[in-house]
């Protein structure tokens, strides 16, 4: 095989490498998000237990006509 053919040959090989290797890097990426995603949509679960948890514990402290969502955002202005 020539010099000539055997550079190309090798500039091919590196490519391909070069492509594999930023393959493989956006695929940890891709799964580290998809991690991520799945923590903050479990944390969303958590929060809206939480959430429901609390808003009772409201209505049975101030009662039900308490606990509006105007009543609630006066509560947070003030």
């Amino acid at each position: 095989m020539t010099k000539q053919h055997k550079d190309k040959l090798n500039k091919f090989i590196k490519e391909y490498k070069e492509i594999q290797l930023n393959l493989d890097l956006m695929q940890k990426s891709i799964e580290s998000l998809a991690e991520k995603r799945d923590a903050f949509l479990d944390r969303v679960e958590e929060l809206k237990e939480e959430e429901q948890s609390f808003i009772k514990e409201l209505a049975e402290t101030y009662g039900d006509s308490e606990i509006t969502p105007n009543k609630l955002m006066q509560y947070i202005e003030e």
